[in-house]
């Protein structure tokens, strides 16, 4: 979560850099500068949602081995039973792998997701001779454009093409 944190400074490096382009560049194009908003992009994107099912999955029969594991633990009635013991030490054990199932999840689903992203980007932007893509998380970083800069949508559409393996000419 502290890379989310991260993404309005980021955003605004992002912006003081448009700025020094056009400080240095004024011969570019207005349309070779566009914007994507970055939650939509990444919420949007095929791999963010099957990395989302996946994992989701993995918590939710992690979670139902613990919960069962606890509705056994309370019926025991003798607490200094090895079977007590025993359960104890199978909860502790599954509850430390959900968190590290959990820490791995968001951690690394945010990495994995950018890198390919960006990647594709690349080739969008090569494609069709754009300078400079900016990234909006949606809060306002970029407090007025042209509606015309947004290819959030075309974008969207262009990952997901490649990510689904598609050659797009």
């Amino acid at each position: 979560m502290n890379k989310l944190k991260l993404l309005p400074l980021i955003n605004t490096a992002l912006i003081i850099g448009l700025g020094l382009f056009y400080i240095f560049n004024t011969s570019n194009k207005k349309e070779s500068i566009v914007l994507v908003d970055n939650v939509k992009l990444f919420n949007e994107f095929n791999m963010t949602k099957e990395i989302r099912t996946i994992e989701e999955k993995k918590i939710a029969k992690k979670k139902q081995t613990l919960d069962s594991l606890f509705n056994i633990y309370r019926s025991i009635e003798n607490k200094d039973s090895e079977q007590f013991k025993s359960i104890e030490t199978q909860m502790s054990i599954n509850n430390r792998m959900l968190q590290d199932i959990q820490n791995n999840y968001s951690n690394n689903l945010s990495q994995k997701v950018w890198i390919r992203i960006n990647s594709y980007l690349k080739e969008y932007s090569e494609k069709n001779k754009l300078k400079l893509i900016l990234g909006n998380n949606g809060s306002g970083n970029v407090l007025c454009s042209d509606e015309i800069l947004n290819i959030t949508d075309k974008a969207l559409e262009y990952v997901n093409l490649k990510y689904e393996g598609h050659t797009i000419e």
